[in-house]
Protein backbone atom coordinates (compact mmCIF):
# COMPACT_ATOMS: atom_id res chain seq x y z
CA UNK A 1 0.00 0.00 0.00
CA UNK A 2 1.37 3.57 -0.80
CA UNK A 3 2.28 5.50 2.28
CA UNK A 4 -0.29 8.47 2.64
CA UNK A 5 -0.09 11.53 5.24
CA UNK A 6 -1.53 10.40 8.01
CA UNK A 7 -3.35 12.47 11.53
CA UNK A 8 -4.41 15.54 10.06
CA UNK A 9 -5.39 19.11 11.56
CA UNK A 10 -8.53 20.25 10.58
CA UNK A 11 -11.25 22.95 11.01
CA UNK A 12 -15.06 22.76 10.38
CA UNK A 13 -16.20 24.01 7.66
CA UNK A 14 -17.64 26.73 6.08
CA UNK A 15 -19.40 28.07 3.22
CA UNK A 16 -17.59 28.56 -0.34
CA UNK A 17 -18.47 29.61 -4.08
CA UNK A 18 -16.15 27.31 -5.14
CA UNK A 19 -16.28 28.79 -8.77
CA UNK A 20 -14.67 32.22 -7.74
CA UNK A 21 -11.90 33.88 -8.85
CA UNK A 22 -7.99 33.56 -8.32
CA UNK A 23 -6.97 31.47 -5.77
CA UNK A 24 -5.27 33.02 -2.63
CA UNK A 25 -1.04 33.75 -3.27
CA UNK A 26 -0.38 33.46 1.01
CA UNK A 27 -1.83 30.78 2.82
CA UNK A 28 -4.71 31.94 5.32
CA UNK A 29 -3.68 32.31 8.60
CA UNK A 30 -6.86 30.58 9.79
CA UNK A 31 -6.09 31.87 13.55
CA UNK A 32 -9.32 33.43 13.79
CA UNK A 33 -13.08 32.83 12.22
CA UNK A 34 -14.79 35.30 10.53
CA UNK A 35 -16.53 36.62 14.12
CA UNK A 36 -12.76 36.94 15.66
CA UNK A 37 -13.09 33.94 17.61
CA UNK A 38 -10.16 31.42 17.62
CA UNK A 39 -10.32 28.57 15.01
CA UNK A 40 -10.97 25.24 17.15
CA UNK A 41 -8.71 22.85 15.43
CA UNK A 42 -9.10 19.15 15.81
CA UNK A 43 -6.87 16.20 15.19
CA UNK A 44 -8.24 13.36 12.61
CA UNK A 45 -6.72 10.46 12.42
CA UNK A 46 -6.52 8.25 8.86
CA UNK A 47 -5.02 8.01 5.42
CA UNK A 48 -8.03 8.62 3.81
CA UNK A 49 -10.67 10.81 5.70
CA UNK A 50 -14.21 10.96 4.94
CA UNK A 51 -14.83 14.54 5.25
CA UNK A 52 -18.48 14.13 5.05
CA UNK A 53 -18.89 11.73 7.78
CA UNK A 54 -16.39 14.19 9.72
CA UNK A 55 -18.49 17.06 9.21
CA UNK A 56 -21.57 16.58 6.83
CA UNK A 57 -21.89 16.14 3.37
CA UNK A 58 -23.61 19.68 2.60
CA UNK A 59 -22.97 20.81 -0.54
CA UNK A 60 -20.89 23.98 -1.58
CA UNK A 61 -18.59 23.95 1.57
CA UNK A 62 -14.59 24.11 2.29
CA UNK A 63 -12.66 23.07 5.26
CA UNK A 64 -8.65 23.27 5.89
CA UNK A 65 -6.77 20.57 6.98
CA UNK A 66 -2.90 20.53 7.73
CA UNK A 67 -0.08 18.34 8.90
CA UNK A 68 3.77 19.15 9.14
CA UNK A 69 6.51 17.22 7.50
CA UNK A 70 9.72 16.76 8.12
CA UNK A 71 12.57 16.14 5.94
CA UNK A 72 15.98 15.73 6.94
CA UNK A 73 17.51 17.87 3.99
CA UNK A 74 15.95 19.89 1.31
CA UNK A 75 14.49 17.93 -1.69
CA UNK A 76 12.07 17.50 -4.62
CA UNK A 77 8.84 15.91 -4.01
CA UNK A 78 5.70 14.95 -5.89
CA UNK A 79 2.72 15.98 -3.50
CA UNK A 80 0.03 14.09 -4.82
CA UNK A 81 -3.58 14.87 -3.87
CA UNK A 82 -6.89 12.90 -4.30
CA UNK A 83 -9.93 14.76 -3.27
CA UNK A 84 -13.60 15.13 -4.07
CA UNK A 85 -13.88 17.78 -5.18
CA UNK A 86 -11.27 20.53 -5.88
CA UNK A 87 -8.49 21.36 -3.61
CA UNK A 88 -5.88 23.96 -3.07
CA UNK A 89 -2.54 23.68 -1.17
CA UNK A 90 0.11 25.73 -0.06
CA UNK A 91 3.29 24.58 1.16
CA UNK A 92 5.05 26.65 4.03
CA UNK A 93 3.25 29.94 3.35
CA UNK A 94 3.10 29.37 -0.61
CA UNK A 95 0.60 28.90 -2.98
CA UNK A 96 1.86 25.49 -5.34
CA UNK A 97 -1.76 24.20 -6.63
CA UNK A 98 -5.04 26.05 -7.10
CA UNK A 99 -7.42 23.33 -8.42
CA UNK A 100 -10.74 25.32 -7.35
CA UNK A 101 -10.53 28.75 -9.49
CA UNK A 102 -12.45 27.96 -12.17
CA UNK A 103 -13.75 24.73 -11.32
CA UNK A 104 -17.44 24.60 -12.06
CA UNK A 105 -17.90 21.04 -11.36
CA UNK A 106 -17.46 17.91 -8.81
CA UNK A 107 -15.24 14.92 -9.63
CA UNK A 108 -14.46 11.79 -8.22
CA UNK A 109 -12.31 10.57 -5.87
CA UNK A 110 -9.59 7.44 -6.13
CA UNK A 111 -7.57 8.85 -9.19
CA UNK A 112 -4.75 10.72 -7.76
CA UNK A 113 -5.51 13.89 -10.28
CA UNK A 114 -3.44 16.15 -8.47
CA UNK A 115 0.57 15.31 -8.72
CA UNK A 116 2.45 18.40 -7.45
CA UNK A 117 6.27 19.11 -7.68
CA UNK A 118 7.13 20.92 -4.71
CA UNK A 119 10.39 21.51 -2.94
CA UNK A 120 10.23 20.33 0.89
CA UNK A 121 13.44 22.19 3.08
CA UNK A 122 15.18 20.29 5.41
CA UNK A 123 13.17 20.68 8.87
CA UNK A 124 9.49 20.95 9.35
CA UNK A 125 7.54 21.95 6.82
CA UNK A 126 3.61 22.91 6.62
CA UNK A 127 1.53 21.89 4.29
CA UNK A 128 -2.60 23.04 4.91
CA UNK A 129 -4.90 21.82 1.85
CA UNK A 130 -8.46 23.66 1.71
CA UNK A 131 -10.98 21.00 0.35
CA UNK A 132 -14.04 21.89 -1.22
CA UNK A 133 -16.92 19.91 -1.63
CA UNK A 134 -19.37 20.65 -4.56
CA UNK A 135 -21.63 18.00 -3.56
CA UNK A 136 -22.30 14.75 -1.42
CA UNK A 137 -19.69 12.36 -0.98
CA UNK A 138 -16.38 14.62 0.12
CA UNK A 139 -13.12 13.14 0.83
CA UNK A 140 -9.28 13.48 0.81
CA UNK A 141 -6.18 11.88 0.60
CA UNK A 142 -2.61 12.87 0.06
CA UNK A 143 1.25 11.76 -0.33
CA UNK A 144 4.24 12.68 -0.85
CA UNK A 145 6.49 10.66 -3.97
CA UNK A 146 9.74 10.77 -5.06
CA UNK A 147 10.20 11.71 -9.73
CA UNK A 148 9.62 7.64 -9.86
CA UNK A 149 5.97 7.86 -8.14
CA UNK A 150 7.21 6.00 -5.07
CA UNK A 151 6.51 6.85 -1.52
CA UNK A 152 8.87 9.10 0.14
CA UNK A 153 9.70 7.02 3.08
CA UNK A 154 12.16 8.75 5.30
CA UNK A 155 9.63 11.48 6.30
CA UNK A 156 7.83 12.31 9.94
CA UNK A 157 4.58 13.72 9.75
CA UNK A 158 2.81 15.14 12.95
CA UNK A 159 -0.16 17.61 13.45
CA UNK A 160 1.08 21.11 13.25
CA UNK A 161 -0.20 22.07 16.54
CA UNK A 162 2.18 19.33 17.69
CA UNK A 163 4.83 20.53 15.81
CA UNK A 164 3.92 24.44 17.01
CA UNK A 165 4.49 23.36 20.44
CA UNK A 166 7.66 22.64 19.90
Amino acid sequence: MARVLPDWGTVDPTPVCIAGGPGEEAAPALASDAAGGALKWRTVPGEALDLGRIFNEDPDQMCYASVCVHSDRDREAFLRTDTNDHNRAWLNGRLVHDGVSGAASSRGFDDYADDIRVRLRKGWNRLLLQVCNRQTTWMMSAQLTDETGEPIRDLTFAESAAVEAR
